[in-house]
């Protein structure tokens, strides 16, 4: 699923059809949550998907296991890596990054109350991607429900945040077919016209399900 020197290449998920739209999230800001299953490749896409973020646009990556390697792999970019200690929680570490300079959050997986740290980034006027252990099936307002542990009579508030400032949920896949075959399943684009939560398929992998 790696290019040359490392990238990415979009082919490898089986996505060429959509290329297009995916380099315009990138690169007009706006906010991605990457879904799927562990191994599916969620944050390689993240990567190139990175690619075509603006060069002039600073990026703060945070993660614990140093995956991203986006200074590496684009050094024409402004990037600062910040690596997440084990004293300190990712909210912690977000609320700090978020205090800088910065037009692009990128984290490595969200996993928890984070999660909400991430929601008011996006509603400050940061741009953030970021992946998350999820199915396409569970919907991504249920799945950010368990990760803050919240109550149902809590939903509908939570489900016009989402929707308000998620601008786009990519799931990826994989398949085992003599190894592991990667591949984008679905793309989604939310919004929340007169504060009533919309969710539209734009692409859908209609060859492998």
């Amino acid at each position: 699923s790696k290019g040359s020197g490392g990238i990415p290449h979009c082919e490898a998920y089986q996505c060429s059809s959509c290329k297009k739209i995916m380099i315009d999230y990138a690169n007009s800001g706006k906010n991605i949550i990457v879904i799927g299953e562990t191994g599916s490749g969620k944050t390689q896409l993240v990567k190139w998907l990175s690619g075509y973020i603006p060069s002039e646009k600073r990026i703060i990556t945070i993660e614990d296991s140093m995956e991203f390697q986006l200074r590496h792999l684009y050094p024409n970019k402004n990037v600062l890596e910040v690596r997440v200690r084990s004293d300190m929680t990712y909210s912690e570490v977000i609320a700090k990054c978020l205090r800088q300079d910065l037009q692009y959050l990128l984290l490595q997986e969200a996993r928890g109350l984070e999660v909400r740290d991430l929601l008011d980034g996006m509603s400050n006027g940061c741009t953030v991607i970021t992946t998350m252990h999820a199915s396409e099936n569970i919907g991504i307002t249920n799945r950010i429900m368990q990760m803050l542990q919240l109550s149902e009579n809590e939903y509908a508030s939570l489900d016009t945040r989402i929707h308000s400032l998620v601008d786009v949920v990519i799931a990826v896949k994989k398949v085992e077919h003599s190894g592991i075959q990667r591949y984008l399943s679905s793309i989604t684009e939310l919004s929340c016209p007169k504060n009533k939560p919309s969710e539209k398929v734009i692409w859908k992998n209609e060859v492998i399900v």
